[in-house]
């Protein structure tokens, strides 16, 4: 996936000069690998950590709520990568979040405070569910027409003399 989305990289950038679509092909497949081997390890050294160190609670085994999971949130991906700013894209993207949320609850993470080493896996995985649902809000925002982004020269968008190249200069029009 890393490799096509290269090779999408190069070709997207010279026939349309941007790469939007490989780039958030690849973000996805990164993320792809840390739910997929962050699923299997995190609950792993959990179980192994609890058992010698802190009985009770353990982490629950891969089942089949971690598949659902996963392919949930390759196709909630797939979705982002082709349809980026749609507001469906942002529902989806903010119930992957949900779903890594529980998936997360379901590993114990909060009995591995005594290990730092074991909590952080839990911290850094946090931050999978915080971005889903971070770029979701973000795509399920309502924009008002009237406020416009702002640019990085003060000016906000659209706010420019059609007359002439310098908004900050206006000059009069020549017939």
């Amino acid at each position: 996936m890393l490799a096509l989305a290269n090779a999408g990289f190069h070709a997207e950038a010279h026939f349309s000069g941007t790469a939007d679509y490989s780039l958030r092909a690849g973000i996805a497949a990164i993320l792809m690998l840390i739910v997929l081997i962050g699923g299997r390890i995190i609950p792993s050294f959990t179980h192994n950590w609890l058992v010698r160190e802190n009985p009770g609670r353990l982490p629950v085994p891969f089942d089949r709520f971690d598949m659902v999971c996963i392919a949930a949130s390759a196709a909630m991906l797939c979705v982002w990568v082709v349809l980026p700013d749609a507001f469906a894209t942002g529902v989806l993207l903010c119930a992957a979040a949900i779903l890594h949320c529980a998936r997360l609850a379901r590993w114990a993470g909060e009995r591995t405070t005594r290990e730092g080493l074991v909590l952080i896996l839990h911290v850094a995985y946090a931050f999978v569910p915080l971005g889903f649902a971070l770029v979701g809000i973000g795509r399920t925002r309502v924009r008002s027409a009237q406020r416009r982004p702002a640019r990085l020269d003060g000016r906000s968008r659209g706010d420019h003399d059609t007359r002439c190249h310098d908004a900050r200069k206006p000059r009069p029009y020549r017939t």
